[in-house]
């Protein structure tokens, strides 16, 4: 930034803050696994080894992230000339419609509240049952859902994650705010969003 170098340790119970950059990465997997990550799959190829390798380009981004597992199926949803994309655990294939819906819904309201997504793709991931950590996350253009197995006592608990994540497209991802030194503004705002 303007007075040098923001390196802030990264902390597991905080946020992060990161510049905007390029990223092109190479994932190399079993060939019977679906990928989800940040940006667009550019090419794909069989590596004679029952593995593949996948290249995944995103430009204007502040992070990074993929998940993958021989479980998901995908399923997408044009909504606004962009691909929301839903990477899902067969054993919760009953949430299709719920999660697609909460997606559809915020992503519809965010762009006419907040101004336009730039990018052609958001990826929910599904996070297992017993996986309640991993699920409630945001990276640009990937979110994680929450656990549809929470045990938290609020019917609709997995769509108001969804909705709460996508915010945090807005909240985030293309505003970039400095959650290390105002993490107020991130989370605040994407609860705000949610709320309304």
């Amino acid at each position: 930034q303007d007075a040098g170098w923001n390196a802030y340790p990264f902390h597991a119970n905080s946020e992060f803050f990161s510049d905007f950059g390029t990223y092109d990465v190479a994932i190399t997997v079993p060939k019977n696994y679906i990928v989800g990550a940040t940006g667009l799959p550019t090419t794909a190829k069989e590596n004679g080894d029952d593995t593949r390798t996948m290249i995944y380009h995103a430009e204007n981004m502040i992070d990074f992230a993929w998940a993958a597992s021989p479980r998901f199926k995908e399923v997408t949803r044009r909504v606004n000339n962009v691909d929301l994309v839903y990477l899902y655990l067969t054993e919760h294939a009953n949430s299709l419609t719920r999660i697609l819906d909460a997606s559809e819904s915020s992503f519809k309201l965010y762009n006419q509240w907040y101004g336009e997504y730039p990018y052609a793709r958001l990826t929910i991931v599904d996070v297992p049952s017993d996986g309640e950590g991993a699920g409630g996350m945001e990276y640009p253009t990937l979110v994680t859902a929450g656990s549809l197995g929470a045990s938290t006592g609020f019917d609709r608990f997995a769509e108001v994650v969804v909705v709460h994540e996508i915010g945090h497209q807005w909240w985030q991802s293309m505003v970039a705010f400095n959650e290390a030194e105002e993490p107020w503004l991130d989370e605040g705002f994407a609860d705000y969003s949610t709320l309304r």
